[in-house]
């Protein structure tokens, strides 16, 4: 029908929701199994999040005998080609490579498919995928439908709503009290540690019954996930420069409950789902832009009416990070790390002013003369005068000092000469 006539769709709703398992139902209502050309295309910011989706949609196909087709990057292009001879009339898949696909190769016709979905579009916006996602969208036929899920509604996404979808209905999926989160978020000082060492630190104090690690970086959670291996941890990595093969192999093994450490970076564990996560560690805060990213790492445990802790490595550059989360609501607690226990300490972005003691004898010294008449700057004077005699009994200590050592070089010396001598 005509394009005025349809309503597109955002739905505004957290991981876990069940969304995924409510779109593919809706589309298997609408799929032509006599149709050989795509009638849908399902878009996700990563390709864990797209994988995730191919198997939930594979195990709904023994209903429906449909042909779906996963296109993400890391994966052999020239097999997918060959494969593409044959339309699918489900495409899954990244920006990217369903981009390059359709507008480079021309392998797939997304202009003829009556369905554009995307999956946590926040973050496909927030990584910079809005260009593939505009040239596909942009070459729909008139008359498709295009439904966004999203946890946020961020300002870069409303030029999109705004540019594509006609008439669409909001629908805020609310979160039920009794499943509403409930975190425990620590700091800790991270001082001069490393990532490897901070969190093995904390491991020690910690009994996880599965932890999710955020790093900032790729190399990060490469280089952590090793660090664990080589202290006997069995931990997995989830981020982008893993092969296609790797991330299936990860995701398996975190469905079957077989691990218990997940190192992963932001945009590679977005909406992916995973079992009950008791505690979340952050090696540092997400970067200041991106501090929303904090609430979703958190967000990852303390489901289904349990409880969770999301310890968060700061030093004192993060002041301005942990305040701007404060506004928004979120309690943080802070701990030290002691004897292999968490203890708590008072806030190390405040702290107490010292009071600086002066030797009494210098006291003594500038306050003998004393006189009726307080004369301008009179305070500004009499510590100038402290800092000038405390100066002088510093320097008198450190040349006692060089003084002391000398001696007992030469001494040294006299013992080896006369040692020497007598030999």
């Amino acid at each position: 029908g005509d394009r005025k006539d349809k309503h597109d769709l955002i739905v505004l709703s957290q991981t876990g929701t069940g969304k995924t398992h409510a779109y593919l139902f809706y589309l298997l209502n609408h799929l032509r199994l006599e149709d050989d050309h795509v009638q849908a295309i399902i878009i996700t910011p990563t390709r864990e999040l797209a994988l995730q989706v191919f198997q939930v949609a594979s195990r709904i196909k023994d209903v429906a005998d449909f042909k779906i087709e996963l296109l993400i990057g890391g994966t052999d292009r020239n097999r997918i080609l060959k494969k593409l001879t044959k339309q699918p009339q489900l495409i899954i898949g990244t920006p990217g490579r369903i981009n390059d696909l359709f507008t480079q190769e021309s392998a797939i016709r997304c202009d003829l498919a009556d369905f554009l979905i995307l999956d946590e579009a926040d973050t496909i916006f927030e990584y910079g995928f809005i260009e593939d996602v505009d040239h596909v969208a942009a070459k729909m036929k008139t008359g498709s439908n295009i439904l966004l899920f999203s946890a946020t509604l961020p300002l870069e996404i409303r030029p999109f709503i705004k540019k594509y979808l006609s008439n669409p209905h909001l629908i805020e999926v609310a979160e039920d009290p009794l499943f509403k989160p409930q975190i425990q978020h620590v700091l800790i000082n991270r001082k001069h540690l490393s990532d490897t060492d901070a969190v093995l630190d904390l491991l020690a104090c910690i009994h996880p019954l599965m932890c999710l690690i955020f790093v900032n970086t790729r190399t990060d959670a490469a280089a952590l996930n090793k660090a664990l291996h080589d202290y006997g941890i069995d931990s997995i990595e989830l981020h982008g420069d893993l092969s296609a093969r790797e991330r299936k192999r990860s995701l398996l093994r975190i469905q079957r409950n077989e691990v218990q450490f997940i190192v992963a970076t932001d945009i590679a564990a977005r909406g992916i789902d995973l079992p009950e996560i008791s505690h979340v560690i952050n090696c540092s805060l997400p970067n200041y832009a991106h501090l929303s990213f904090y609430v979703h790492r958190a967000g990852r445990t303390g489901r289904t009416g349990q409880t969770g802790v999301s310890y968060t490595f700061v030093s004192a550059d993060d002041k301005r990070s942990i305040e701007a989360l404060e506004k928004q609501g979120i309690h943080f607690e802070f701990m030290r790390i002691k004897n292999k226990q968490l203890v708590e300490t008072s806030s190390f972005f405040a702290p107490a002013k010292r009071v600086r003691k002066t030797n009494p004898e210098i006291l003594k010294k500038v306050n003998t003369k004393k006189s009726n008449v307080v004369k301008p700057g009179y305070k500004k004077k009499k510590q100038a005068v402290i800092e000038k005699i405390e100066r002088k009994k510093k320097r008198e200590m450190i040349q006692k000092s060089i003084n002391e050592q000398k001696k007992i070089r030469a001494k040294s010396k006299q013992i080896s000469k006369s040692s020497l001598d007598n030999e």
